[in-house]
């Protein structure tokens, strides 16, 4: 269990003296990966996956719930949150190679719970379809569980998304303008964030216009099967494909009224050993309905997983 006050949020960005001993690094190819231990807990370890453009953070008020019973880990992906920014083209092959090397290296042995959100769903679920002797269960939401299509985007996301594949765009709207951070983020949240939690997502961008490759490659990897990136498309629908038939226990957390909750239903509802359930929130649920996504992992993980 997590020591301290319980309520505490517990991420890399944690200040408190008593949660510094949760926050580490570990030297991985040419990067420093930053990330939360919880250390201790019941059962398997359960790991939390972000996406773009957060980082551990996503999960400050998820972790401190389930680490009262569960061993927590949260990696910053590289050029992310807390973790260092080596030259990179940060395409999404390059992140997984990162967090599959981490995952050899932190938890190198024995079943993981996943828990994954946007691009980190992608990571995850790329890991658990390369490492399935692995994977416990899983629970995710608002993620990536198909190839897209330009024909069935809503016109304003299929609007916004051409534009920051766009070279004449995409560099002002990413590197420039800091769209990701200072429109999409917090246009996707019910409540409006707190001046020292915009600070908290600002920071691992602030450096320069640079340091914001990262938000600016994940757009442009998306997989859509007109126009690919087709090694994207392959990578997908390749997991997409061993998920759906896989017995390995699922949970889908829709958000209401969401971004992306509704197609992910569509997509998954026939996937084999799954549930569903629903909390508050737009896109970035976690920081709408925190306590209520992590009492809902913690019921599968105790109850849900070994039913299923």
């Amino acid at each position: 269990m997590a020591s301290g006050n319980p309520t505490d949020p517990i991420s890399t960005f944690s200040t408190q003296q008593h949660l510094q001993h949760m926050i580490k690094k570990s030297k991985i190819f040419d990067a420093e990966l930053a990330y939360v231990d919880t250390a201790t807990g019941n059962g398997y370890p359960v790991v939390f996956f972000h996406g773009n453009p957060t980082s551990s953070y996503l999960w400050r008020n998820v972790i401190p719930l389930v680490s009262r019973q569960f061993r927590c880990l949260a990696p910053d992906l590289v050029g992310m949150g807390n973790s260092s920014k080596p030259k990179s083209d940060y395409r999404f092959i390059d992140h997984y190679n990162y967090i599959e090397q981490w995952m050899d290296q932190v938890i190198p042995n024995g079943k993981v719970i996943i828990v994954c959100h946007d691009w980190g769903s992608a990571i995850a679920f790329n890991w658990c379809y390369r490492h399935q002797e692995r994977v416990h269960c899983i629970a995710y939401m608002e993620g990536m569980v198909s190839a897209a299509s330009w024909k069935h985007a809503p016109p304003a996301i299929a609007e916004v998304f051409k534009a920051l594949r766009s070279p004449d765009y995409g560099e002002k709207m990413v590197l420039q303008d800091n769209i990701f951070i200072e429109k999409l983020l917090p246009s996707s949240i019910m409540r409006k964030l707190t001046d020292e939690e915009m600070e908290c997502y600002r920071r691992p961008f602030a450096a320069s216009n640079e340091s914001r490759q990262p938000m600016l490659s994940f757009p442009r990897d998306i997989p859509f099967k007109e126009d690919g990136p087709m090694d994207m498309v392959e990578i997908v629908t390749s997991y997409a494909a061993w998920l759906s038939t896989s017995s390995v226990p699922k949970l889908c957390l829709l958000a209401d009224p969401g971004v992306f909750s509704s197609t992910m239903e569509k997509v998954t509802k026939t996937w084999k050993n799954q549930q569903f359930a629903t909390v508050k929130g737009l896109h970035f649920m976690q920081e709408d309905s925190p306590a209520e996504i992590a009492q809902l992992v913690i019921d599968f993980i105790t109850t849900g997983c070994s039913k299923m």
